[in-house]
């Protein structure tokens, strides 16, 4: 059901108006002469759509749409006047208005030409308004999210960064809007970070490890996978990065080097025999001194 707020200050247009406009079964209309009236009931009740005569002795309707505007932001808003000048259509449009229908002495043609401009605006106004709630959620998981989050543009500048990515840099989120992806880098890694952004162009993605330069001058080992994104035309406008900080993982890995370099050495001076096997007694590694003592070739 589509709930329809209409307002004029002439009673018998109101009458025809609710009567043809009914006719079709997706339509509930409401009417009233008064403007100040019908602020009252969309402060009180919920509406699709609000059509509104132009010329109105209480209020006029451009003073009216700004109303409506201040509190219902986008619900659609139809002239549906006799008022139909050149400078009162730009006005009622540079206003706000979403269409401006012209009255004839036909109503019932023109009563047929405003409920498809109805059900256009209605359509219109819930697509953006799933649109607006699918951008918040997503924002939403974006903000959330356990990695960062870089979106760069064409120039390899920085257009948006999460809460995660600028905690993970120690910078504020102005304080990396605007500058380079590789002015967070240190020189070679930064050149190596332009030539993959080049090769992004062609729609390569990849993942790769970099360190990261945080505001402190400390560096963090970060993996990032990057994604080229283009417009409804193909062109290349940016890259999608999802920074996940691997430092922890790097020093482990730096460590289990360094024990196993230690290990290697000790197994291969060691005066004694050593043989390592696993629980089903599988040899996994045995020194020269072991095998020299099995007389093993």
């Amino acid at each position: 059901m589509i709930h329809i707020l209409y307002v004029d200050d002439e009673p018998a247009i109101l009458e025809i108006g609710k009567l043809l406009l009914e006719e079709d079964p997706e339509f509930q209309v409401d009417t009233t002469i008064s403007a100040c009236e019908a602020l009252s009931l969309l402060s009180t009740r919920s509406y699709d759509v609000v059509i509104s005569d132009y010329l109105m002795p209480e209020m006029d309707g451009i003073t009216f749409l700004n109303q409506v505007r201040t509190g219902n932001q986008n619900i659609p808003f139809i002239f549906f006047t006799g008022q139909a000048t050149q400078s009162v259509v730009i006005n009622a449009i540079n206003s706000g208005a979403d269409f401006f229908l012209e009255k004839d002495q036909n109503p019932s043609n023109r009563f047929l030409d405003l409920s498809q401009l109805i059900k256009l605006g209605v359509r219109r106004y819930h697509t953006e308004i799933r649109l607006a709630e699918s951008e918040k959620k997503y924002r939403q998981i974006i903000e959330l999210a356990a990695e960062g989050v870089w979106l760069i543009d064409a120039d390899a500048k920085t257009t948006f960064v999460n809460p995660r990515m600028t905690e993970m840099l120690g910078y504020s989120e102005d304080g990396m809007l605007g500058r380079p992806f590789s002015s967070f880098m240190d020189e070679k890694s930064g050149i190596i970070t332009e030539q993959i952004t080049e090769k992004r162009r062609k729609d390569f993605s990849g993942k790769h490890d970099f360190e990261l330069i945080r505001k402190d001058g400390t560096r963090i080992h970060a993996s990032i996978g990057v994604s080229s994104l283009t417009n409804e035309d193909g062109q290349y406008i940016g890259l999608l990065a999802l920074v996940a900080d691997i430092t922890g993982r790097k020093k482990t890995e730096q460590r289990l080097q360094f024990t196993n370099a230690v290990l290697s050495t000790l197994k291969e001076t060691a005066v004694e025999g050593i043989l390592a096997v696993d629980e089903s007694d599988e040899v996994i590694t045995a020194n020269q001194r072991f095998i020299r003592m099995l007389n093993v070739p």
